[in-house]
């Protein structure tokens, strides 16, 4: 799956681990762990050791070091990505007439940031990963390497890679129109409470231990100017809570779930399962931790997480997976090969693991849990659940079939389920085609009806949990 580069002298000083001796060679190797050794994602070949994790090796002295060839963020499998026949589009799309000024709809995840610039009838969309990954791959790890001393950085990286994408996305869009004005232009963004915080600068200690207090989850604006001079006014969308963010509430407000007549289920598929439940009544939401098995894995960039689902799938149908989720000899030591249930280019020497397997099993048993605990709060049954938006980039190329194979979600669900994309990135496109008066009042609503149901601390989370963990 990687390709190595030629080896290299690397003098690792006292006090100092290898993956920080890399860096001064301007080699930064993606720790989605923040360094605590866990996901091996930093391994490297050093010179009468073998394979090392760069992060743990500490011993001073001078090394060959041979590094891997870091793979691009989903660079191998987009072949194999197909639109799903069951696609939900919004009516606001196709509107052109509120645009008389450039705006900027902005999704800050954790793993990938996504921008749809609009300038009189013209949409521009980018996207990029976030650059705070190569720290650390989930929230909880950037919420220690913030606590560690390294807040600064972690603002810095997101926000000059953000200016620098809107300065050209604005430069691009303006130029199509044969315009290069200065003028004030303006964005609403939606990310998750800790995107957020770290976006603004604002302390995630609170974020970090229990009882989980954010600094702020209201809306909030900032006027700044770019370094091309450039003004823009932002709007940070609010969010719910330390784990309900402004991406959800955001995603709630682009399905108009508030606006429904029965209940209906936003589910959010990445390094945290996000869901909500509900319509005009009544509204509940949640989070369950997946972790890196969705979006930060090495399977989950390799072959993307909504193909990995698919290889369960066909591992099971083929019988080299049971219910359990143990592979067959003689392939429990050494995995299965991606190729041989994947359609698409897949790399020959890429395999399905057992520890793959495990990750999956455990995120999808979390986000199975918090469907049903939703479901049981709600006091109603899986037939009454009217429709299921599965949003995020993952959710977008999910096959509901291989979702309800593995039990990700009901069987009874299959043929309700629709793929509706980046929903916080919808929701946030919608702000600024209603307005702000209009669209506050929107968010508040949807803010004082909500209440979140903390699994963590629901007394039958576990027995769910461990009830779903079988494929």
């Amino acid at each position: 799956m990687s390709v190595k580069i030629k080896p290299m002298k690397v003098t690792v000083e006292k006090g100092e681990n290898l993956w920080q001796a890399l860096k001064k060679h301007h080699i930064a190797i993606d720790l989605p762990c923040a360094g605590n050794g866990t996901c091996g994602r930093c391994a490297v070949e050093v010179e009468q050791f073998g394979r090392v994790k760069s992060c743990q090796f500490r011993l001073p002295g001078s090394y060959e070091v041979t590094v891997p060839k870091q793979p691009d963020f989903h660079a191998v499998g987009e072949e194999m990505l197909t639109r799903p026949e069951a696609v939900w589009e919004p009516d606001f799309l196709g509107k052109d007439d509120w645009d008389r000024q450039p705006a900027a709809a902005v999704d800050i995840g954790t793993t990938t940031v996504a921008m749809m610039v609009c300038y009189q009838g013209k949409k521009l969309f980018r996207s990029f990963t976030n650059p705070q990954r190569a720290l650390g791959a989930d929230v909880m790890s950037r919420i220690r390497l913030a606590a560690d001393g390294q807040a600064d950085t972690l603002q810095r990286l997101i926000q000059e890679r953000l200016d620098q994408e809107l300065e050209d996305a604005f430069r691009e869009i303006l130029g199509e129109c044969g315009e290069t004005d200065l003028g004030l232009c303006k964005a609403a963004i939606g990310a998750n409470t800790t995107m957020l915080h770290l976006l603004c600068g604002w302390s995630c200690e609170g974020l970090g231990r229990a009882p989980f207090t954010p600094v702020c989850v209201e809306k909030s604006n900032r006027e700044r100017t770019l370094k091309s001079g450039r003004r823009i006014s932002e709007t940070l969308l609010p969010g719910l809570s330390a784990f309900i963010g402004a991406d959800v509430v955001s995603g709630i407000y682009a399905i108009g779930m508030m606006e429904k007549q029965e209940p209906v289920l936003l589910l959010d598929l990445g390094t945290n399962g996000e869901m909500a439940l509900g319509c005009s009544q009544k509204l509940l939401t949640a989070s369950a931790a997946a972790g890196p098995a969705f979006e930060g894995s090495d399977l989950a960039v390799s072959l993307h997480a909504s193909g990995v689902l698919h290889c369960l799938r066909k591992l099971k149908e083929i019988g080299m997976l049971d219910e359990t989720g143990l592979l067959a000899e003689p392939f429990f030591e050494t995995g299965y090969p991606a190729s041989g249930v994947c359609g698409g280019q897949i790399p020959e020497n890429l395999y399905i693991t057992q520890e793959d397997i495990r990750q999956i099993q455990m995120a999808k048993a979390a986000i199975r849990a918090g469907i049903d605990l939703l479901l049981m709060e709600y006091n109603i049954s899986e037939k009454d659940v009217a429709q299921v938006y599965l949003a995020g980039g993952m959710g977008y190329y999910l096959d509901a079939s291989d979702a309800a194979a593995i039990g990700l979600i009901p069987k009874e669900w299959e043929k309700k389920t629709c793929a509706a994309g980046n929903t916080s990135l919808l929701g946030c496109l919608r702000y600024l085609q209603e307005g702000a008066v209009r669209a506050d009042k929107a968010l508040e609503n949807i803010r004082s009806h909500a209440r979140e149901v903390v699994l963590a601390e629901h007394p039958a989370f576990e027995e769910h949990y461990i009830g779903h963990m079988n494929l």
